[in-house]
């Protein structure tokens, strides 16, 4: 269903579509046609959010290199000020990751000519430094593989630090660097709505139930030690409908389609009809609501499910 085809059942049902058979001049319902697109975002959020739950997913290829606990730096540990830590150094690394905060002042160097030369040196912006650990990685480049690499750590202030490495690898940008965090994060799509459940498929070509895993409010993270095949399965926001001017849409607005379940295009008309008819017709407002409402735990989506799987047993 299309914003236009909506306009047109949402103006037959309150019978405002059309007089003796002919089309009402749009002036005659522009009240009407300016209230239909907020409408309509209401009945989707309203769908969304109960029994029209929209389904996604969102896939993640775990499998990390230097991926083990040998390689695990996740302890916390404090710079102490008048000396420097020498806290990594691999010959021939092109990449690093570590997480500090507070006052630091990091240096990654490289020893050439018998000299440790500076390849890279991180401080904050003076009055942002970070109250929490903030991440800080990128690409190296040594002038020769041979060289060794180290993470110097120094300053005149406290402050604590985890999760460095270096890498003998490259990446396509600076923003791609693994992080070596025991937990990996990231993002929440745009459209995240909530949580339906998370999947792992692992070597034994079997999807199982994954439990490892975190949400707040604007990330996924997940145990990094955990080599698989991640599906995050969630619910939705959907894509709000946009008009500019109601009384003359654009083609372009008029060909948009309405983000329902493919059950709940028959009651969105109602439910529009009974928004936009609230104040000049409680009675008839009640009446196409009550419907809408009532046709609404009809609906039954599926959820995405899952037949190969394995079943623990509780009692091992």
């Amino acid at each position: 269903m299309t914003y236009g085809d909506l306009v047109n059942q949402a103006l037959r049902l309150i019978d405002e579509y059309s007089k003796k058979g002919t089309a009402n001049p749009v002036i005659k319902t522009a009240d009407y046609r300016l209230k239909i697109p907020d409408a309509v975002n209401e009945i989707q959020q309203d769908l969304a959010n109960t029994t029209g739950r929209l389904n996604k997913e969102l896939l993640i290829i775990n499998n990390p290199v230097m991926g083990t606990l040998q390689y695990d730096t996740s302890t916390i540990k404090n710079h102490i000020p008048g000396t420097d830590d020498i806290i990594v150094s691999l010959t021939g690394a092109y990449s690093y990751f570590l997480e500090v905060s507070g006052y630091y002042d990091v240096y990654i160097e490289q020893l050439t000519g018998g000299a440790w030369a500076t390849l890279v040196h991180l401080e904050p912006t003076p009055g942002s430094e970070p109250t929490t650990f903030t991440e800080l990685k990128g690409l190296l480049t040594p002038s020769s593989a041979t060289n060794s690499v180290r993470i110097r750590l120094t300053g005149n202030y406290i402050y604590p630090y985890r999760n460095y490495i270096l890498y003998p690898y490259t990446f396509p940008t600076a923003a791609d660097v693994q992080q070596n965090r025991a937990w990996a994060t990231q993002t929440l799509p745009t459209d995240w709505l909530k949580l339906n459940n998370v999947m792992i498929r692992k070597d034994q070509r079997q999807w199982v139930p994954f439990v490892e895993y975190k949400i707040t409010a604007t990330q996924f993270a997940w145990n990094r030690y955990q080599s698989g095949e991640l599906v995050v399965n969630y619910y939705r926001k959907p894509t709000a409908i946009a008009v500019v001017d109601t009384s003359a849409p654009t083609p372009t607005e008029l060909a948009q389609v309405i983000d329902v379940v493919a059950d709940a295009t028959y009651i969105v008309p109602a439910g529009v009809a009974g928004k936009i008819l609230a104040i000049d017709s409680p009675a008839g407002s009640a009446e196409l609501l009550n419907y809408y409402e009532a046709r609404k735990y009809s609906i039954n989506p599926e959820s995405g499910m899952y037949g190969l799987q394995v079943i623990h047993d509780v009692y091992a």
